[in-house]
């Protein structure tokens, strides 16, 4: 191999030019990510590109770039695992399942309307499949495991990685797997609407009334998530109840206004599956798509992005009405049913939690604890 080597060197047009074998290892690490255009390529995909390229075409370069693209697949991974695109993470479990137990960082879908974003910190992709609630990767609707579940039991059989998964699932849900109380207090943002006469007339909110929704918006500003749940449904949940017990206190420009700026504005917060469960209905098998019907201007309305369409902003002006699936406009009276959005809701993530606090227990390791269920 030597000699061999030595050779192609001697043939080279110029043979003092430097050889990329003679280029010390920082100097190559550092110049090929400077290939990538940062605003205009996000993650680095072109120098991802070079990488992949470069890296089979002798052993001291696919050594070199092999730890660097695998994290950067396990963060294009966690990506599609964040966003719910079920078809992208198949096809991976398929040919890479190694990636998913690989820790990276990336942001999800989630922004509220001042533009903060939540950031999913040293996050493996199986362990943010937890994190997100993703039953549906796992499960299909009669609980049989999905070619995922399949593609990822095959390799950790192969491997006898299950110890590894256990203890990777233990790490982020140390306490178990069920969703905390909610701890928001809507007592004041409730007495509030109650007694605003400028809103109840109007539908225009008082300057008290608003003060309440701004406290409420940097309540839930999204940050960074290392461990648990990366959004708390019973918080959705509960916000819900509330609507749904001033049904008949309140008037429609109450509950408009609620519905639309409160409950829109978790809307925007909670993870992938649970939107497109809302976006499409509750009452379906799901699929993944964010693209809804406002049933006010009789228009389509693509969700995420989220503010795609900036005269019609999730949280503000318009809401997910989960249980239909339907959408409305702001004036509009947003719920149509008969306020089982709550229960529907709640029966949805317990059905999801025990699914996947059962898949959790599977593992050795998991049974040493005890898995309370909500």
């Amino acid at each position: 191999m030597s000699q061999t080597r030595e050779k192609t060197r001697n043939d080279l047009a110029d043979p003092a030019r430097e050889s990329l074998f003679d280029l010390p290892k920082d100097i190559i690490e550092y110049s090929i990510p400077l290939a990538a255009n940062t605003q205009k390529d996000y993650g680095s995909i072109e120098t991802t590109r070079v990488m992949a390229t470069l890296s089979p075409s002798c052993q001291t370069i696919h050594t070199l770039f092999k730890l660097e693209l695998a994290k950067r697949g396990a963060k294009q991974l966690l990506i599609d695992v964040l966003q719910g695109n079920e078809a992208a993470v198949l096809k991976t479990a398929k040919t890479n399942p190694s990636l998913f137990f690989i820790q990276a960082t990336a942001q999800d879908y989630a922004m509220d309307l001042e533009g903060n974003c939540r950031t999913i910190k040293d996050w493996s992709p199986y362990q943010a499949m937890f994190g997100t609630g993703d039953k549906d990767m796992f499960l299909d609707n009669e609980d049989k495991p999905t070619e995922i579940k399949k593609c990822l039991d095959a390799y950790l059989d192969k491997t006898n990685g299950h110890a590894m998964a256990a203890s990777q699932e233990l790490e982020k849900f140390p306490n178990g797997f069920d969703y905390p109380p909610s701890t928001y207090d809507f007592d004041p943002i409730v007495a509030a609407i109650t007694h605003d006469q400028q809103l109840i007339q109007t539908g225009k909110p008082s300057k008290d009334t608003l003060a309440l929704l701004m406290e409420f918006r940097a309540a839930y500003k999204p940050g960074v998530v290392t461990v648990g749940h990366h959004f708390n449904m019973n918080d959705f949940i509960k916000a819900n109840e509330v609507y749904e017990t001033n049904w008949n206190p309140w008037n429609g420009k109450q509950l408009d206004f609620f519905d639309v700026y409160f409950i829109g504005c978790l809307d925007r917060l909670i993870t992938a599956p649970y939107l497109q469960r809302a976006c499409q209905g509750l009452q379906k098998p799901l699929t993944r798509s964010f693209e809804v019907k406002n049933y006010v201007t009789d228009k389509k309305i693509v969700v995420v992005p989220l503010d795609s369409d900036l005269s019609c902003r999730l949280g503000e002006g318009f809401v997910i009405d989960s249980y239909f699936g339907r959408r409305v406009g702001r004036g509009a009276r947003a719920r149509l049913h008969d306020c089982a959005c709550a229960r529907a809701f709640g029966k949805l993530c317990q059905a999801n939690t025990t699914a996947l606090s059962k898949l959790m227990r599977m593992h050795p390791k998991h049974e040493e604890r005890p898995c309370v269920i909500a």
